[in-house]
């Protein structure tokens, strides 16, 4: 018997199939070692071997390479490609990718939200043996949840993964720390940097390094200051200024900002698991305190028009004016109050960037970068730091 041959065989077999070898073996009965056998040697016994092509619908002959052609023709579509790609794994590359309780491969599938949650685990370095078997979702929901990977996911993890939704989920798992060893003694160890801290996938492969506090001064105001910083400067609390542009929708806000080798990479981002809402007037403010479980306390920062402010403000808004809460930490305890003076305004010209507010024309940014507008569009103006500044009406 040509045991090279009849390995390839088993595994192309497999791979058309869509199950991974080490499953075909067990479930045909030929038993969990079969292959490994084979491959360090031992000849295997004529009941296993026709176990096995029983189990994958061919003959023995086939498996042995005794019947030319015999072969599944595999065309050229993504699901075979995708299954080519699959056999030339090895045994523990596959069961990495594998995701469920019968151990099958299913390239025709979509891709659940807990599949991928599976893979971005073993990617971090957990150990795949958790996610097999009959606990195996259990066991990922468990840890994915606990790490971090599902922050922010409003979908069940058994649906299929959008694009949104797997931008997220890939996201989030780049922030993880990355798993030096599986499990020590019960207890994880993880990839340190000289200061014993652990670091994240993202710093050990793109060596990016994630910045993440409130966004306290930029180019259109400064909530610890008087004046706006120099244009494209950006500062976070407790950090010293980057070089990098922001827009005036994310003063206050804790922002995610990356960077590597002193250079900004990327566009500067809010945290996604902070609470943030707009609100038209107090009584908002004041029914989503008494009935939906916020609250103000004496550590809350008060801001009128971006400039530092008391509680006392919030008596003082006037119709159309924009009051904005932000809890950072998701401890339902606003930490920032924003409020900012605003004026009904119609779009009159794109660029530049033009409304109309009571009969006077001003050149005007966007709140949000985000943001685009067209001539006739009805927003809100405000001034902050001597510049304009428009928003949409549900903004």
């Amino acid at each position: 018997m040509d045991r090279e041959l009849f390995v390839q065989n088993i595994e192309r077999w497999c791979a058309v199939k869509g199950v991974a070898p080490t499953v075909a073996c067990r479930e045909s009965g030929a038993g969990n070692s079969f292959l490994t056998n084979v491959k360090r040697g031992q000849t295997p016994s004529v009941a296993n071997v026709q176990l096995l092509a029983q189990y994958l619908g061919c003959t023995v002959s086939d498996l042995l390479g005794e019947t030319p052609g015999a072969l599944p023709a595999v065309p050229e579509g993504p699901t075979e490609q995708f299954l080519k790609l699959f056999s030339s794994l090895d045994d523990k590359a596959q069961n990495e990718i594998v995701a469920g309780s019968s151990g099958r491969f299913r390239p025709a599938d979509h891709v659940t939200l807990r599949e991928l949650a599976k893979m971005l685990l073993v990617l971090l370095g957990e150990d795949s043996a958790r996610y097999v078997g009959a606990g195996w979702a259990q066991n990922v929901d468990q840890d994915a949840f606990e790490k971090g990977i599902y922050a922010g996911l409003t979908a069940g993890y058994e649906e299929d993964a959008t694009r949104d939704n797997a931008c997220l989920l890939i996201y989030n798992a780049t922030l993880c720390p990355k798993v030096a060893n599986a499990s020590e003694n019960s207890v994880q160890r993880y990839v340190l940097d000289a200061l014993m801290n652990p670091m994240s996938y993202l710093e050990i492969r793109f060596g990016l390094t994630r910045y993440t506090a409130t966004l306290t001064g930029n180019e259109c105001a400064d909530l610890t200051g008087s004046s706006p910083l120099p244009a494209g400067t950006s500062k976070l609390a407790g950090h010293k200024a980057f070089q990098v542009s922001t827009d005036l929708s994310l003063l206050g806000r804790s922002v995610d900002i990356y960077v590597k080798d002193g250079k900004v990479f990327g566009v500067p981002c809010y945290a996604v698991d902070e609470i943030y809402y707009t609100f038209a007037d107090a009584s908002q403010l004041k029914e989503i305190c008494q009935g939906g479980g916020f609250r103000l306390t004496d550590e809350t920062e008060y801001y009128y028009n971006y400039a530092r402010s008391s509680k006392e403000i919030l008596n003082a808004v006037t119709a159309n004016d924009k009051i904005t809460v932000i809890d950072h930490d998701g401890d339902n305890a606003f930490d920032v109050v924003l409020v900012t003076t605003s004026r009904p305004a119609t779009v009159t010209a794109t660029s530049p960037l033009t409304v109309d507010v009571g009969g006077q024309s001003y050149e005007v940014q966007a709140f949000s970068q985000a943001d685009t507008f067209a001539v006739g569009d009805a927003v809100y103006y405000s001034q902050v730091c001597g510049s304009g500044y428009i928003r949409r009406l549900n903004g």
